[in-house]
């Protein structure tokens, strides 16, 4: 869900930015039909959910195999909402209607959130459907001898921890970096149209970036790993790497979700997350497995690396314009014939390409941070035998699979299959060239990122 969320929210700006700057005629039928595009997605999202909840019920024996295919059904729910929410900005001209039938251009951050209704509002009401999945799984499995962790889920931490994890922490930084716009818009309007507006989101992206571990600290509602066994455990793998990481953090989610995470460029601001359900879920020595794997994204400067290889299409395109200055002009102007022609806004020949890059090479490139990061996980397990430790490794994939319900063969935006995964660190151990290989592959592209990131830089110095 993260990447259609983020391709919500970035498409919702593109088009807004460019939408035709003039109020739009048939004000009601438009917001009739806007509200009812909306219903239509939530009324899919409680006729799938309510479906598999008697599923479940009925053959809760067969709960995992039901989850999978409702899981299926949710994809199908998110290209809807992505549709719709896309059909009601540009069929609809909701940018207009907001920014100039209702007047609330540069009104400070009523515009962007007004923009934002109609994808967060069907989505949170989507939730409260899927929220009876999850009641029947959990009831389901308590009445086949299969406790799951945590209490009983409740609608309201339900709610509050997707929109905890979805608007807080993927929304909130967005919010903020608008906020300084609309405040510059209002107290400094020149300063924006002035060659020095990028350098003025340098100190606010920064403060975002810097803090950024502190505000997943507080929106995930997480408490200090207390002191035990795993945690002497834990200490004694990162003491091992030769990190030091400034606290390992349990995220309570109510046994609602496995996973774990980490997050902080700096090491005095560096925390590892570890959810309820997984601890519930991994034995100590597969706990300390998937820890070793976040340790490895320090050790390998994967949040580094990812923050680069979101800026390289902006130097990229700095370097081109630097070097070939009259075929950007030219470019420019044939896509303004082209906008002129075919009334198709630039923000949407933006839009898909900032989507393609985002999906297959950010989206492929953190797939092999991802196995690299196995790898470490594997290292920093305190076992002689290589074997052995990749056999805890995949123990604890495959029990995280199972745990959050998720296709062991389907991979996500930014993580390789569990399947995929689990045969990776197979044929480490089998074959050790094969890892050689992969790390080989990884320097190359990291040489390759570090090159176009310099590449303004080494522009400017040519010419």
């Amino acid at each position: 869900m993260h990447f259609p969320f983020v391709l919500a929210i970035l498409a919702t700006l593109l088009i807004a930015d460019n939408c035709p700057p003039a109020p739009v005629e048939g004000l009601t039928w438009r917001v009739v039909l806007v509200a009812a595009g909306g219903a239509v997605v939530v009324f899919f999202a409680w006729a799938i959910a309510i479906a598999t909840a008697r599923r479940i019920e009925r053959e809760g024996e067969h709960r995992q195999t039901i989850l999978l295919e409702f899981s299926r059904w949710r994809r199908v729910h998110t290209v809807l909402w992505i549709v719709v929410h896309l059909g009601i900005l540009l069929g609809l001209g909701w940018s207009q209607i907001v920014r100039f039938n209702w007047n609330f251009d540069g009104v400070f951050l009523a515009d962007e959130l007004l923009l934002f209704l109609p994808a967060l509002l069907p989505l949170a009401l989507s939730w409260v459907a899927f929220f009876q999945v999850d009641r029947a799984a959990y009831q389901a499995r308590a009445r086949n001898g299969c406790p799951a962790p945590g209490h009983p889920p409740a609608l309201g931490a339900y709610l509050s921890l997707h929109a905890r994890h979805y608007f807080g922490v993927m929304l909130l930084p967005i919010l903020g970096l608008l906020a300084v716009q609309d405040a510059l818009a209002l107290w400094l309007p020149g300063l924006l149209a002035s060659p020095w507006s990028v350098v003025v989101y340098i100190l606010p992206i920064g403060l975002v970036v810097v803090f950024f571990p502190s505000l997943l600290r507080c929106l995930w509602r997480t408490h200090v790993l207390p002191p035990g066994p795993l945690r002497e455990r834990l200490a004694s793998a990162s003491g091992r790497a030769g990190f030091a990481v400034r606290e390992i953090l349990v995220w309570d989610t109510g046994g609602m979700v496995v996973n774990a995470a980490v997050s902080g460029w700096l090491p005095g601001k560096r925390y590892v997350f570890l959810t309820d359900g997984l601890i519930a879920s991994l034995t100590a020595e597969e706990i300390e497995a998937v820890f070793g794997h976040e340790l490895g994204h320090i050790h390998h400067r994967h949040l580094v690396l990812r923050g680069l290889v979101m800026l390289a299409p902006l130097s990229l395109f700095l370097t081109f314009e630097q070097l070939c200055p009259q075929s950007s002009i030219q470019i420019q102007a044939i896509f303004a014939r082209f906008d002129a022609a075919a009334h198709l806004p630039w923000s949407l020949a933006l839009l898909a390409a900032l989507s393609t890059y985002a999906f297959f090479v950010f989206g492929g490139y953190c797939r092999l941070l991802e196995a690299e990061a196995d790898l470490y996980g594997c290292r920093v397990l305190e076992t002689a035998d290589p074997g052995d430790a990749c056999g805890v490794f995949i123990s604890a994939l495959e029990k995280l699979a199972v745990a959050s319900g998720a296709n062991r063969r389907r991979a996500g935006w930014q993580h390789p299959s569990v399947a995929r995964r689990s045969a990776l660190l197979a044929r480490t151990v089998a074959d050790p060239a094969c890892r050689s290989r992969l790390q080989r592959r990884i320097r190359l592209l990291n040489w390759l990122l570090v090159a176009s990131i310099l590449s303004p830089v080494v522009a400017a110095l040519l010419l």
